[in-house]
């Protein structure tokens, strides 16, 4: 968009010089439209400079040479994602750190599981041989045991134990519940800023970049005319270069929505 005004704004200074020389422009015009161009390529310069900056974070996050220079692939995507519905059950499948929770909870559920064992009686079997010297007998032992946690004391803590566990899975589950809600919460906001967005966008594209073109090749024709005013012609330019730069910034910033909506449900 920066060079296609640029060039826009060279054939105007150009056309400005020309009536200049037959006294049919003022020069104050047409330092105002210099001006322009300088202020343009100003932008250009910021523009470079960002890109510049943008190309060394992605090196370092790739630990390769800060200066390597890399194509850029401007293809990108609009998706619909205002138009899908989403569920707690996609939420769960699709976010590491719920998935995370369910598996700590399996987990303190094995755990009661242990500690309600040691309520039932434990088997024992123990068998002893012991050799004798002289003409003394062999002596053999085998006694059976058996333990049956039935006395308070023995109890208390296996039920202590299964409590704590059934507190832990319940407040586990409390924050399983709340990053839910919250996530579903952030999805349906960007949901609703994707599709007023797009709104935007389709009214910018459609209605007010054509209004605003024809606008300024109107102005333009009359210039080129002896009918019109350079000053009318660069306030239609610049008109014109704001939007169409405002629009690109729409597309960008729903771009942005898009990638916050995928960190969301974690869609890689």
């Amino acid at each position: 968009v920066l060079k296609e005004n640029e060039e826009l704004l060279n054939y105007i200074i150009k056309s400005s010089e020309i009536h200049y020389q037959y006294q049919h422009e003022k020069l104050g015009s047409i330092y105002k439209a210099q001006a322009q161009l300088a202020e343009l390529k100003n932008m250009q310069l910021m523009l470079d400079n960002e890109i510049a900056q943008k190309r060394i974070m992605l090196n370092t996050l790739m630990n390769r040479d800060r200066n390597l220079s890399f194509e850029i692939d401007t293809a990108f995507t609009l998706k619909n994602y205002e138009t899908t519905f989403i569920d707690t059950a996609a939420i769960a499948s699709s976010r590491s750190d719920i998935q995370g929770i369910d598996r700590m909870i399996d987990v303190n559920t094995l755990k009661q599981k242990l500690e309600r064992s040691q309520r039932l009686p434990e088997f024992g079997l123990r068998y002893d041989h012991m050799f004798t010297f002289g003409r003394q007998p062999q002596q053999f032992s085998l006694m059976g045991m058996v333990t049956i946690p039935i006395a308070p004391w023995s109890s208390r803590m296996w039920k202590a134990n299964v409590k704590g566990l059934s507190l832990e899975i319940d407040a586990m589950r409390l924050e399983k519940q709340a990053v839910t809600n919250e996530v579903s919460g952030a999805i349906e906001t960007l949901k609703s800023r994707m599709r007023y967005q797009k709104k935007q966008i389709a009214t910018t594209q459609q209605e007010i970049l054509p209004a605003l073109q024809k606008n300024y090749q109107t102005s333009l024709l009359a210039f080129e005319q002896n009918s019109g005013e350079l000053f009318v012609v660069l306030d239609a330019w610049q008109m014109l270069k704001m939007t169409q730069l405002n629009y690109l910034d729409q597309v960008q910033q729903l771009l942005l929505l898009q990638v916050d909506y995928e960190k969301q449900l974690q869609i890689r």
